[in-house]
């Protein structure tokens, strides 16, 4: 049997995993669970996910566990640590319009200069220019 592993894009732990909430009796909860995980979901069924799907200690905050425990409370969902942006929501967000002038070939250490307060929030980000406007890909939603 292959060993289980975070079903979180990009994360390929195996060490304490939690199982999603039952649909059948926690249906909205597992739901907000499925949509943060995303677009490897999509494809699978409700009673496949709770059964083979699990998500690591890494994505939840420490207010989502008991007390000295790893075993989380039944109002956690994953925040931390989810890589890309799901499918179920925008591909990019439109940061903000810009002049006409600047360059496809923009250096990415510009954009501080150019969208102050915007880069610091963004680890990372990856510029991509469409019709005069700066977009950045691969936000978690805020």
């Amino acid at each position: 049997m292959p060993r289980r592993e975070c079903c979180v894009f990009g994360c390929h732990q195996f060490d304490v995993l939690h199982r999603f909430p039952k649909p059948e009796t926690s249906l909205e909860r597992f739901l907000e669970w499925k949509k943060i995980v995303g677009s490897k979901l999509e494809d699978k069924t409700n009673d496949d996910i709770y059964t083979n799907c699990r998500i690591c200690n890494n994505h939840f905050e420490e207010r989502f566990f008991y007390p000295q425990s790893k075993r989380l409370a039944k109002t956690s969902f994953p925040t931390l640590n989810l890589g890309f942006i799901s499918s179920n929501q925008d591909e990019s967000i439109e940061i903000q319009s810009v002049p006409e002038v600047l360059s496809e070939s923009m250096d990415i250490d510009m954009v501080p200069q150019i969208l102050p307060g915007c880069s610091s929030q963004v680890p990372n980000p990856e510029l991509v220019t469409k019709t005069g406007k700066i977009f950045l890909l691969g936000l978690n939603s805020y």
